[in-house]
């Protein structure tokens, strides 16, 4: 049997001979650099392509000194918020030409900081940081020391000097808030995440604010503190169910949480939403999926997804720093109903 023939790679070279210009022009058509007369540079795409030319990405990292690669970290890849925000993610970076390192944390700095680590060494042009961790100025310290451009997604940027993304949290509040006060009830919880993240306080603070414009306050023993986790929002339901009288409207920082309440009333023989209404915070997928579906503030998750992107491609490409925000609204499904009284 004869040798099976191996095709060459096409190189460089190869489309210059084909076009009947330099090397030097060729490269600098397929990567958009240069002055090169519009027809030769038509002319030389249409030639790789005939030829099937692909790319070298290490020979184009020494060309640009670039490694188009993103690091995206973020805090629990097992929440559907997240999924929906890598694909907007993917949608802006994949189609620029960059490959995306995904690191997820679980909530551990150690591990979170291991990834930072790993993202230095890996030489990525730049890093979306979206965990909640309040260690997080480590992370940006350590990355400006190698000068990675980043973006920070949902905290405090005050003195950081870099790129973010902020949650306009208090109009989709305030509109569950308005939304519930109409429905009658007076009487409302609320479910934070672990109080030491900013986003947490962010979250109460937008839902206190509500309250105040319809003068109803706001009881600390009406307030529980989650892990942004199922789990703790069927600790926070048993925990409420303990008080007398009973709140009739709940709030949780996230769908997860909302979903724990929804499940450990049900479980105890609470009607939702006829003895307690509740609301989530995301409106990721599972919030159209529970039994009844969840009234949730919307968080777009996408649409971020898409704008930290596009943020960090400005941040590297143009060395821009910019701060944006992304606004919040209520989804009203079937969770929510009029205050009704619950005797137990």
């Amino acid at each position: 049997m004869g040798r099976k023939k191996i095709n060459k790679r096409v190189t460089l070279k190869d489309i210059a001979k084909e076009a009947g210009v330099s090397v030097s022009t060729v490269s600098f058509a397929l990567n958009n650099k240069g002055t090169i007369n519009s027809k030769t540079k038509s002319r030389i795409l249409k030639i790789a392509e005939k030829l099937g030319y692909f790319p070298n990405s290490i020979a184009k990292a020494l060309y640009t000194k670039k490694t188009f690669t993103i690091g995206l970290v973020v805090s629990d890849i097992t929440n559907p918020f997240y999924s929906s925000v890598i694909r907007g993610v993917k949608s802006i970076l994949i189609k620029s030409g960059y490959n995306i390192f995904l690191c997820d944390t679980d909530y551990d700095f150690n591990l979170a900081y291991s990834s930072i680590k790993s993202l230095i060494e890996k030489n990525v042009d730049g890093v979306i940081i979206m965990t909640k961790s309040k260690e997080d100025k480590i992370f940006i310290d350590l990355l400006k020391s190698q000068n990675i451009p980043i973006v920070i997604y949902d905290r405090n940027l005050e003195g950081l000097d870099v790129s973010g993304l902020l949650v306009d949290y208090q109009t989709g509040i305030s509109e569950a808030v308005t939304h519930l006060v109409n429905l009658g009830h007076k009487d409302f919880a609320f479910v934070t995440g672990p109080k030491e993240y900013e986003t947490s306080q962010a979250r109460l603070r937008a839902f206190k604010m509500a309250l105040e414009k319809f003068d109803i306050p706001l009881k600390n023993n009406r307030i529980y503190e989650g892990d942004f986790k199922m789990k703790s929002g069927e600790e926070a339901m048993r925990y409420f169910l303990t008080l007398k009288p009973l709140p009739t409207a709940i709030l949780a920082s996230n769908d997860l949480m909302a979903v724990g309440l929804l499940r450990e009333a049900i479980r105890q023989g609470i009607k939702i939403p006829q003895d307690i209404s509740i609301v989530g915070l995301d409106d990721t997928i599972i919030a159209s999926l529970t039994s009844p579906p969840l009234t949730s503030v919307v968080v777009p998750q996408e649409e971020i997804g898409i704008r930290v992107a596009e943020l960090i491609l400005r941040a590297i490409e143009k060395e821009e720093k910019i701060v944006s925000y992304v606004h919040t609204y209520l989804r009203i499904r079937e969770s929510t109903g009029a205050c009704g009284t619950i005797n137990i």
